[in-house]
């Protein structure tokens, strides 16, 4: 017997509000990406000079290319563990 604690609606799961807040919780306690390394994201985003998919944005970074896609794949999930700490203009 499998335990859900959601429902299906028009084919899609969906599940109650405290137990998605829950699981994005636990998403992003497992980040991969400190503090630091977003705000280096975010710095070379808004100077506007590269294409944040490019090698080029990434090289001015320290990160390395899983941690750069995994901010690029969960930049909003990371905005919002990180925005009121980050200190920068977008948050």
């Amino acid at each position: 017997m499998e335990l859900t604690y959601g429902f299906k609606y028009k084919g899609e799961y969906l599940l109650p509000k405290g137990v998605k807040m829950l699981v994005d919780t636990i998403r992003i306690t497992n980040a991969t990406v400190t503090q630091e390394q977003f705000n280096e994201f975010v710095e070379v985003q808004e100077e506007g000079e590269y294409n944040m998919m490019s090698p080029e944005a990434r090289m001015q970074t320290t990160l390395n290319k899983k941690e750069w896609l995994d901010v690029i794949k969960n930049y909003d999930k990371y905005a919002s563990m990180y925005k009121d700490r980050c200190g920068c203009s977008s948050c």
